[in-house]
């Protein structure tokens, strides 16, 4: 006979005395503590790090956005791998992994029997790394470890971990989850994961190497630029800015009517960006307010976004809720002016640019 059931979310305790036997409701006696989780499985070796930190830096210095990969995890081998899936990239915080509906990419990153998903890894270019909303909501059901790197352009990068498990999120102790560099075994325990984040924030070797598929999966999503070509030259600027000849004998110059045309989708353009200013302006306004109402200092706000909600009070949960608010409106602008700039550059050249 269990001690204790749950029927209809209510709690029943096994219970017999003179006159009946069964269950009856009850609140059981459990000490109110913060919940913890400790990894104890084999560790993620500095050189799968390193490839993924070269990797970042590569993706930045090419496209100026962000980059992902994920963790594997082979129960019987007891190892840890990392593949950059095929994923579009845009200038700005937005990256978009393609999903592998037929399995090849799987096959050829030879995740096949055995292996498992054990955690993502992206990094956030030249901003601070921090677990935004977005985030929050992707990793939420994904059991493992989720990494954030930031800071890419400072001699020191930024990281922030956080483990999921059952629709739970955890802090990490980045020494259990990775190998401890030569020589540093057997620190104290309170040292560990100082001295491992020390590591994990140094930017990988300068030609550090990393499989060359996660460069192909990488698809830099911008589009050429447009050009109008006239009588008086042939010569013309590409989508990487490098002058390249191009021979026009047979191509007409635009039209008096397409030339208004284009003019006017420019003007919109413009016109469109220079609303978006007020509510990038307001955005910036609201953080000062959020830091004035709360009695917080910025720098403080940001790092409270990045840990788990148990561990702040009351007033701190609305501060970063009002942050995550704010910084999920930047991000919707930041999408916005990427799909406007899409659809204008998509409409010159179908008016023939």
């Amino acid at each position: 006979m269990n001690k204790y059931i749950v029927s209809k979310s209510v709690v029943y305790e096994s219970f017999k005395d003179d006159l009946f036997t069964g269950y009856a409701p009850t609140v059981p006696k459990v000490p109110e503590v913060d919940p913890w989780l400790s990894y104890i499985g084999p560790k993620i070796t500095f050189a799968t790090w390193r490839e993924l930190l070269a990797f970042f830096a590569w993706s930045y210095e090419k496209t100026k956005s962000e980059a992902q990969a994920r963790f594997y995890f082979n129960k019987e081998s007891r190892l840890w791998r990392a593949w950059a899936f095929p994923q579009e990239a845009s200038t700005g915080m937005t990256t978009k992994e393609i999903e592998d509906k037929s399995g090849s990419e799987s096959k050829k990153a030879g995740l096949g029997k055995g292996w498992i998903e054990g955690g993502t890894i992206h990094h956030h270019c030249g901003s601070s790394a921090f677990q935004s909303s977005t985030d929050r909501t992707n990793e939420l059901d994904k059991n493992g470890i989720h990494i954030t790197v930031g800071d890419l352009t400072k001699p020191r990068y930024s990281i922030h971990g956080r483990v999921s498990f059952r629709g739970m999120f955890y802090n990490v102790a980045w020494s259990q989850w990775f190998v401890m560099p030569p020589g540093l075994e057997g620190l104290p325990y309170e040292f560990e994961d100082k001295v491992m984040e020390h590591f994990l924030t140094e930017p990988a070797p300068e030609d550090y190497e990393f499989p060359d598929e996660w460069k192909e999966n990488l698809i830099d999503k911008k589009y050429a630029s447009v050009v109008v070509y006239s009588d008086h030259s042939n010569w013309h600027k590409d989508a990487d800015g490098e002058w390249v000849h191009k021979d026009t004998s047979n191509q007409s110059a635009l039209s008096k009517r397409e030339r208004k045309r284009l003019k006017r989708l420019m003007r919109k353009a413009n016109d469109w960006t220079d609303s978006q200013k007020a509510d990038l302006s307001s955005i910036a306004v609201k953080v000062v307010q959020i830091c004035s109402a709360h009695n917080i200092e910025a720098g403080e706000l940001f790092r409270m976004s990045r840990r788990p909600v148990f561990f702040l009070d009351k007033d701190e949960v609305q501060a970063v809720q009002e942050l995550e608010e704010a910084m999920d409106k930047t991000t919707a602008l930041v999408e916005d002016v990427e799909d406007w700039v899409i659809s204008c550059r998509e409409a010159l050249i179908s008016e023939g640019a």
